[in-house]
């Protein structure tokens, strides 16, 4: 089977087109580093594998070594380059380094209908010619010249010329002789071996390098790279017409939305529309309306088992645990509906790569930079993909730092619970938003303290680029709402049916396995009311939440389904009120859901990154203790 290896910088779209030939669709984003390893999909016979976005050929991030690992291994028939067109002269410096790989190659042109809009043309022939591959415009995004591109690469591709080397041509050629024999090109070795790169001889790399810095007066690895970045001007100048300077609509809205006073409380205003269209009047009204629906199947359900006089236990199991677990759970999957269409097209839009950029100095204050922000902001979907992303920074410091922050946002998961606990108090949305900004105020308390203690020093340079603004695509929306739909309703299909079943079982026998007349008297009851004296000085310390925050650790949405089964209630409110005696208890327990430690799997992903009992532990106990303190202040002003 043919096989083609994507390369490209970020967000030129690369992965666009892998998923549209493929049918495949992993996350997009408009962030360098959303793809940190490679897929693989098939179409046609022809393999395709989408390698990391990296912007040069260099092993300094996790995703320039996944692809650079994947070019040097050589399991694979031809390279298919694809190049921003409104950014050439960048992604022909990416260029320069392939054609010295020697390997069949093609280069696709994407986005030129954002050129076509910019007044800028692009000579592909001349392009072709120079380089001596196949250059073919398209564009990924609306599938322009796609077909067109997949009907040349069945003809095979052909291999690169190489790029001068001049001035530094005898010094490159005396590099290369020195070289031990090895699987990648010499041409290619030499050049990495001149710029610091591991590649055998380092005492004639060392030499090299000096006759280099002699001759050009920079280092070596900055002298090549200028050599580089000349050989890609020079390309871009002679087969591009119209002036890329030209002042476009996104300099327009960037000159609002990055404004110095502006940009924050634009952010802000966002964040919060977005939460009030999820859980304001909108988003709950849909809920009730599913609410009912359910309630309505729960109760035929009911009657058509009794109708066939199934044992009262299974009966009971199945209405009261499953069905009342789960459907507690799923009410609450208009107002995610929302949450994430709301995320996806900010994301699509090229808006959130901004936010980055805006959040550097407020991040660097905290001794982060915009870098930690991304995982963070993916940190509101799920902490497990948001510990994936911050796992792959480069840093140790950087890298621990950001995993310790993530459990302060508050993830999809923990914003049904906060949005039926908001139904107990004034306020409804605005609580919840209030409380994502007291988790990320806290974040940043936190964040200083371990600046001065755990975390001494700076953060590393955070440079990243700024895609172009577009409408979002309703089928690109579609399909991330409808992934993470699937995960939330996978886990609620899952973890919580178990966790439901379980907790009902528990719930209702005793240590003999006799029918337990209170839940006090059950399994569960002696567990939970061992630990229970704990949180009632924050208000909420019954047998019955302190179960809920136990399986809590599990998945966050199964503290509602677990309050519910144990309320025997299908209204939400209902079990709730059962649970809560006042306002200032649904406050306090807000509040420490907000705080306390994420679900396991998000636990698990953010230990394995630490690589640190010592930090580890800190973690856990830390954020107990926090919980338990902002809880209590949280109730103790409730209540004043």
């Amino acid at each position: 089977m043919k096989t083609i290896a994507l390369v490209g910088s970020p967000n030129c779209g690369k992965t666009t087109l892998f998923n549209a030939v493929t049918g495949l669709h992993q996350h997009v984003g408009n962030w360098a580093g959303v793809t940190v390893e490679r897929k693989e999909g098939t179409q046609n016979g022809v393999k395709w594998v989408d390698l990391p976005g990296v912007y040069a050929l260099s092993p300094y991030s996790a995703e320039e070594k996944v692809t650079i690992d994947y070019l040097s291994g050589g399991d694979y028939d031809e390279i298919l380059q694809i190049v921003d067109a409104t950014a050439l002269a960048r992604g022909l410096y990416l260029t320069h380094q392939l054609t010295q790989l020697s390997r069949p190659m093609t280069i696709a042109l994407n986005m030129m209908d954002e050129c076509r809009k910019r007044g800028i043309t692009i000579d592909t022939e001349e392009l072709s010619a120079r380089l001596g591959i196949r250059v073919l415009p398209m564009s990924a995004r609306d599938g322009t010249g796609v077909p067109e591109l997949l009907r040349a690469l069945k003809d095979g591709a052909k291999t690169p010329k190489s790029p001068p080397s001049a001035p530094y041509t005898a010094i490159i050629q005396r590099m290369k002789s020195a070289l031990p024999a090895g699987n990648l090109p010499s041409e290619f070795r030499a050049w990495k071996a001149l710029e610091g790169d591991e590649m055998g001889a380092a005492e004639a790399a060392r030499a090299g390098q000096a006759q280099l810095r002699a001759q050009s007066g920079m280092s070596a690895a900055a002298a090549l790279s200028a050599l580089r970045y000349a050989w890609a001007d020079d390309l871009c100048a002679a087969v591009r017409r119209g002036n890329p300077d030209n002042p476009t609509r996104a300099d327009v809205i960037d000159a609002l939305v990055l404004h110095p006073v502006l940009a924050l409380p634009i952010l802000a205003g966002l964040l919060a529309l977005m939460l009030s269209l999820a859980f304001g009047r909108f988003g709950s009204g849909l809920s009730d309306w599913l609410t009912n629906i359910i309630l309505m199947i729960q109760s035929a359900l009911d009657g058509v088992l009794r109708h066939w006089q199934v044992a009262e236990a299974l009966r009971r199991l199945i209405v009261e645990g499953l069905m009342t677990g789960v459907g507690s759970v799923v009410s609450f999957l208009p107002m995610l509906l929302i949450l994430f269409a709301c995320l996806s097209m900010l994301e699509d839009s090229g808006y959130m790569a901004r936010a980055a950029f805006l959040m550097d100095r407020p991040m660097r204050a905290l001794g982060l930079s915009g870098r930690s922000f991304i995982p963070l902001l993916l940190g509101f979907g799920c902490s497990v993909p948001a510990a994936l992303s911050a796992r792959s920074m480069r840093g140790e410091r950087d890298r621990r730092f950001t995993l310790l922050m993530i459990p302060f946002v508050s993830c999809s998961a923990k914003m049904p619970v906060f949005a039926a606990l908001s139904t107990l108090l004034p306020g409804g949305a605005w609580m919840i938003f209030a409380l994502c900004a007291l988790g990320i105020s806290l974040a940043a308390l936190i964040a200083q303290i371990l600046r001065k203690t755990v975390f001494p020093g700076e953060s590393a340079a955070f440079v990243m680029e700024l895609p172009p603004y577009r409408l979002p695509l309703m089928s690109s929306v579609l399909r991330k709402v409808l992934r993470r739909t699937g995960e939330f309703l996978s886990r609620a299909c899952s973890v919580i049916l178990l966790s439901s079943m379980v907790v009902w079982l528990i719930g209702r026998f005793t240590w003999t396995g006799a029918w337990a007349v209170s839940t006090q008297e059950s399994i569960l009851g002696s567990i939970a009311g061992a630990i229970a004296p704990i949180f009632a000085p924050l208000g909420f310390g019954s047998v019955a939440v302190t179960a809920a925050l136990l399986t809590g650790l599990l998945a966050k949405e199964s503290i509602i389904s677990t309050l519910a089964v144990l309320a025997g209630q299908g209204s939400i409110r209902a079990a709730l009120s059962a649970s809560l005696p006042t306002p200032a208890a649904a406050l306090a327990l807000m509040t420490f859901v907000l705080l306390y430690p994420p679900c396991a799997a998000a636990s698990a992903s953010i230990i394995k990154g630490l690589k640190s009992r010592k930090l580890s532990v800190l973690m856990v106990t830390g954020q107990c203790l926090l919980a338990w303190i902002c809880a209590w202040i949280a109730y103790r002003l409730a209540i004043a």
